[in-house]
């Protein structure tokens, strides 16, 4: 993509441009599934699909479900639609909406963002079902493998927008990790759901913002298919991340990408329990330049690019444990540095700014919206 294309006034957000003509979906049937099929068949027939038409009255027999592919094979093999599709029969769930089902993969690149946006949006209105249990080689997973799971962007954009749902966001789970009892739970916002690690996690999940996320991707602590894909998770900053892909290293791209969404200092300090430190990952423009404090713990760095200065990483030491705080504290002309690493003019600068407004709605989140009804179903 040249400079020239980096035009915003087409900007797709959530609630705005996104999903105006897209009013049916492709649903999978949950009465004509065959789980025997489902989870053995090596001939990978149809799935079962309806079309449905939203929004609707009634949505007790509708639900979109959240989850985590544990499956080369989308919903074929996968153990969390396996034991979606056994609880939605339970609750009378009649259509499940499944992106590897309800998004048309073929479409062009701006066609699918649009209606990647729009599906999108269907978290915030219709009921949830999420299903993240993984099984691996040695049995059973810690809480730590669950909070890093949670952390993989798709599932990390799907679970803000569920903050926005007023209806029931049930989590399915197969493998005693969401359903896990956590020690911490308690008079917590979610009440009965906070109990268990996927209702006591979820409001850590809805306080912070991207950039640990992304720098999760950059550090190889979350695994990500294609890290373009941040287009459609952050649509408010396709056209500029779309450009640093284009122009810029893999994990020179990804810095950038952290850099931008968190000019606002959204993302708190976080430790090494989640994340490793950047300057350990091999940079092509970016460097690094000691800014140690007064303490001795303090091993902070300056962060250049192109031999500008555009952030701080900040990095504590503790005296007591092996867990060190970190972030990331871009300068206030980070973002007008980045365009003009990218190539782009002061007028592509100006045109950015006048959606500021848009971008910070999409980076925040609303705590005055009432929360959503968690519910934590049984283990099969």
């Amino acid at each position: 993509m040249s400079p020239s294309h980096l035009h915003e006034d087409e900007i797709v957000v959530p609630g705005t441009n996104a999903g105006k003509s897209v009013s049916e979906w492709p649903a999978l049937v949950v009465d004509d599934v065959d789980e025997n099929e489902l989870m053995n068949s090596t001939t990978r027939p149809h799935p079962p699909v309806q079309k449905i038409k939203l929004p609707v009255d009634n949505l007790s027999d509708i639900a979109i479900v959240s989850w985590r592919w544990d499956s080369k094979d989308g919903i074929w093999g996968s153990r969390n639609i396996f034991h979606v599709i056994r609880q939605a029969r339970r609750i009378g769930i009649r259509y499940l909406l499944i992106d590897c089902i309800s998004v048309n993969q073929s479409l062009s690149e701006n066609e699918l963002l649009t209606e990647v946006v729009a599906f999108s949006t269907l978290y915030k209105t219709i009921p949830v079902i999420a299903a993240y249990d993984t099984v691996d080689d040695f049995g059973r997973l810690t809480p730590l493998h669950f909070r890093y799971t949670l952390s993989r962007p798709w599932i990390f954009n799907e679970l803000r927008t569920i903050r926005y749902n007023p209806k029931r966001v049930l989590y399915v789970g197969h493998n005693h990790q969401g359903t896990r009892l956590s020690r911490n739970g308690g008079n917590q916002p979610l009440g009965e759901a906070s109990n268990y690690l996927f209702g006591y996690e979820l409001p850590k999940i809805w306080r912070g913002g991207f950039t640990n996320v992304i720098l999760s991707v950059l550090c190889g602590k979350v695994g990500m298919t294609s890290i373009s894909d941040f287009k459609f998770i952050i649509p408010t900053f396709a056209r500029i991340l779309n450009l640093a892909h284009d122009k810029m290293t893999q994990n020179d791209y990804l810095l950038t990408a952290a850099i931008l969404c968190q000019t606002h200092r959204i993302d708190r300090d976080i430790n090494n329990r989640y994340l490793n430190d950047i300057r350990d990952v091999e940079f092509q423009r970016y460097t690094f330049c000691d800014a140690r404090g007064t303490s001795s713990k303090d091993i902070s760095s300056f962060v250049f690019l192109d031999g500008t200065k555009i952030a701080k990483w900040w990095h504590l030491e503790n005296d007591y444990t092996e867990l060190h705080k970190m972030a990331l504290l871009p300068e206030s002309n980070a973002v007008h540095l980045i365009f003009t690493a990218l190539g782009l003019t002061d007028s592509d600068f100006q045109e950015y700014l006048t959606h500021e407004e848009i971008r910070l709605a999409s980076l925040f989140i609303n705590d005055n919206v009432p929360l959503p009804r968690v519910e934590i179903l049984p283990n099969d």
